[in-house]
């Protein structure tokens, strides 16, 4: 397993973790999903568990992951439905407030993915989580 983060002190919670379960066969890589599409270019799985709401072009995440994904590989993308909790930009660091489910689908359309299996869930906060499996089904030649 590979996990790729943009935030070393996240990545040092996760090498943390990963000694204390004395888990095998972890590497934990600083970069963004950039990174990851040149360095990791055949991979069967790729998650991303709630970083769209955090980065200013998600539609760039999509098109970067796709390019990771051998072909019959899944993304599965979990993150929060559109919500209107204003204060999660400034407590949170978050830049968009949730997704339309819609928004998910077109830039998912637009990295070469189509929608496999999802779900939603609804947290005690009010918070609601959707995930969603994109499945790559052949080579997607618009990556720049």
């Amino acid at each position: 397993m590979i996990a790729v983060d943009n935030n070393q002190e996240m990545l040092n919670i996760c090498a943390t973790q990963v000694q204390q379960q004395a888990l095998q066969a972890v590497q934990l890589d600083l970069g963004d999903s950039r990174y990851a599409a040149t360095h990791y270019p055949n991979c069967d799985a790729v998650v991303a568990n709630m970083v769209l709401h955090h980065t200013p072009n998600p539609g760039q995440i999509f098109l970067d992951l796709s390019q990771c994904l051998n072909p019959g590989g899944s993304l599965i993308i979990c993150d929060l439905l559109s919500h209107d909790q204003s204060w999660a930009r400034e407590n949170c660091g978050d830049v968009w407030l949730g997704f339309d489910e819609q928004e998910l689908h077109q830039w998912a359309l637009a990295a070469g993915l189509q929608l496999g299996q999802e779900t939603f869930l609804t947290l005690r906060n009010g918070f609601r989580i959707q995930v969603k499996q994109f499945l790559k089904t052949t080579k997607h030649e618009n990556y720049q």
